[in-house]
């Protein structure tokens, strides 16, 4: 089945190679046979004229030497359509294969699942379902496969598009969206802590920095891919960065843009590692990671840097769950010690933990996860689910509270003895940021202490306000 996969995903490529190839080729005969049109044209106007340039007969020679060529311009032009055609030809016909396969893949996907809940035996349901699950597994990813999807070193959690009637509204003042409200946005607010002096570093899909939303608290940062944010997936960065601002609207954001639209050279897993060097030399306090992928030691490396520098990572759990807690799934960076892992869970009063959140041991904490209002590229707002949503409310209360906490502010501050590489100088900011965040805003919604679903807990700055934690 890999041997299949690859044949017909390198086929699509091939003959869109050709067919760029065969593009340039026509226009370029177009366009010359073009200027042989306007050379001929002027000719017969300088013959009709009586315009004395040349001799007649030599301008009757150029004009049939100049049709000679354009008919031969012609027949190459004629013969470029037809292998146009051809491609168009062998395209379709592909097209047609892979979709077929793609049927036949959901249907086998269909039986197996039929399998699966028909098993009868208990100890052989274990087995079987663990190798028809497998199989359902391989069969989906062939299908994202042939829908045209790409495999890349790391990749933004996927996240689930709801519909939402708040329409226009761009100013922050207008609304603020329930999962602030619960995590303690507003009452932040009201207590004066807004992020003030806090540097939030968002590396993901690039910020719509106009949005009148930000009152301009977005600084662009490096941005390795190029190209606008009006897909779905490019909108991802600027819905975090919407959350993080309504927690913290004082806060200044950096903007690092390492997934989404063309690669400008970079690969995404060059791109991340880059950005997180670059938001501890621009000094940010916090980073936040709304992404997740395969394990990568230069990646953690630089983790530990900004670690080490008082930098309070933290990171989406990732939305490969199963909805049950008793199994493990795991995203990188999220799992990793150095990172605050964030799961996402729902806005109900009874706050469930969202099926698709990973569970694991490595957990951290829980945020608002589920219909996830935040603002859109391009204007307005949308609504959003995914741990991707949780991590920056998450984010956004951190910086909230950072920004009241003189002890931290002078920690950060400490100045690196000259001729010292400052490694581990500042270890105990992301220490004391933890105990703070257990202490004094975590509440145990789940199991009696820590869980693999929700950490240790949900966390908000609305402690005591019932009345507004449950909406």
């Amino acid at each position: 089945m890999n041997s299949s996969s690859t044949d017909n995903n390198s086929i699509p490529i091939q003959l869109d190679s050709m067919n760029e190839k065969i593009n340039t080729t026509l226009f370029g005969l177009t366009q010359e046979m073009h200027q042989k049109n306007v050379i001929l044209s002027s000719q017969i106007r300088a013959n009709t004229g009586g315009v004395n340039v040349q001799s007649v007969s030599q301008r009757t020679h150029d004009v049939n030497v100049a049709k000679t060529e354009n008919t031969h311009l012609a027949r190459s032009l004629a013969s470029t359509q037809t292998e146009l055609d051809t491609v168009t030809e062998q395209l379709e016909e592909t097209a047609s294969i892979l979709k077929s396969e793609r049927l036949s893949s959901q249907t086998h996907i269909q039986s197996l699942q039929r399998q699966l809940s028909s098993s009868t035996n208990a100890a052989l349901q274990s087995n079987e379902s663990a190798n028809l699950q497998a199989e359902i597994s391989t069969l989906t990813r062939r299908i994202e496969e042939l829908e045209g999807e790409k495999v890349v070193t790391m990749t933004l959690p996927s996240v689930r598009v709801e519909t939402t009637s708040i329409g226009t509204v761009v100013n922050t003042t207008d609304m603020i969206p329930a999962g602030v409200i619960m995590t303690g946005g507003r009452k932040l607010r009201k207590k004066g802590l807004k992020g003030e002096g806090i540097r939030v570093a968002v590396i993901d899909s690039g910020i719509d920095e106009e949005h009148v939303g930000f009152e301009g608290k977005v600084t662009r940062g490096k941005w390795f891919r190029s190209g606008d944010l009006n897909n779905a997936s490019d909108a991802h960065g600027t819905h975090v960065a919407g959350t993080i601002h309504m927690m913290a609207p004082e806060a200044e954001i950096y903007d690092y843009r390492v997934t989404g639209g063309m690669s400008t050279g970079t690969s995404v897993d060059e791109a991340i590692i880059d950005s997180i060097y670059s938001a501890v030399f621009e000094k940010c306090n916090v980073i936040n990671m709304s992404l997740g992928g395969p394990p990568r030691s230069s990646r953690l490396t630089a983790i530990q840097f900004a670690i080490s520098r008082g930098v309070v990572v933290v990171c989406a759990a990732g939305n490969g769950g199963d909805g049950d807690p008793l199994t493990n799934e795991r995203s990188f960076p999220a799992v990793w010690d150095e990172c605050i892992s964030v799961a996402a869970v729902s806005k109900h009063k009874n706050q469930l933990v969202c099926d698709f959140s990973n569970s694991n041991p490595e957990v951290d904490y829980a945020g608002i996860g589920m219909k996830v209002t935040s603002f859109r590229a391009g204007g307005g707002y949308t609504t959003l689910s995914g741990t991707s949503m949780a991590c920056p409310h998450v984010t956004g209360l951190i910086a909230a509270l950072l920004s009241g906490d003189t002890a931290f502010k002078a920690d950060f501050a400490k100045a690196v003895p000259e001729g010292n590489s400052g490694f581990g100088m500042k270890k105990n900011v992301n220490l004391n940021v933890r105990k703070m965040l257990t202490d004094k805003f975590a509440v145990d919604i789940s199991q009696v202490g820590r869980d693999n679903g929700t950490g240790l807990g949900f966390l908000t700055y609305v402690i005591n306000g019932k009345e507004e934690f449950e909406l």
